[in-house]
């Protein structure tokens, strides 16, 4: 994963372009208590997506079978996520991307 600060671009609820130069911090919490299961720390231009196996098996590594179920926006309706959860036994409830 790219640790150097960078820009990153996305669009914001008004369909406008926001930018931003530095990192981003990619977090799994649960959701009883709220406390951080794994993180990660990368570029700002890293795509959300590209985080999500690594921190899967992060959580599967530290919690084996602990987790079931895991809740994601529409960034991250990729196959290969859908595959790894698979794996791990984990249902998925991810927000579909609107073509």
């Amino acid at each position: 994963m790219p640790i150097e600060p960078n820009w990153g671009i996305k669009k914001n609820s008004d369909g406008k372009n926001t930018f931003w130069f530095g990192f981003k911090g990619h977090l799994v919490v649960t959701t009883k208590s709220q406390y951080i299961a794994s993180r990660l720390m990368t570029s700002g231009n890293l795509s959300d997506s590209k985080t999500a196996n690594p921190l899967l098996k992060e959580v599967e590594n530290l919690f084996p079978g602990h987790f079931t179920t895991t809740i994601l926006d529409a960034r991250y309706d990729f196959e290969p996520i859908y595959r790894q959860l698979h794996e791990y036994q984990m249902r998925a409830v991810i927000h579909y991307k609107s073509e």
